[in-house]
């Protein structure tokens, strides 16, 4: 988004590689047809760093074209910002 300096920051950092890593791995496949206590574990590490709203940016970038996924990601964002559990808010994007 035209900030390099927070860019160059981000891939000084070791936390983000680990978060860079769980984006690329997130396939519409993946997404589909992964275990869902596999998915959930992943999304919940991703709370657990502090960076699941990045993450979701991210995705929701990623899959702008899928409809189902980018409207799921938007909602997810929605939800974290209620006084629901982040487990159950992650469970709820995860199912169709």
């Amino acid at each position: 988004m035209g900030r390099p300096g927070l860019a160059k920051r981000l891939l000084d950092d070791p936390k983000y590689h680990a978060l860079l890593d769980v984006v690329k791995m997130m396939d519409s496949n993946y997404l589909s047809s992964e275990f869902l206590i596999t998915k959930h574990a992943a999304f919940m590490k991703l709370h657990e760093m502090g960076t699941l709203m990045l993450a979701l940016d991210m995705l929701q970038i990623v899959f702008a074209d899928d409809m189902h996924w980018s409207s799921k990601f938007l909602q997810t964002k929605k939800y974290l910002d209620s006084n629901v559990g982040v487990a159950n808010i992650i469970m709820d994007m995860l199912i169709d």
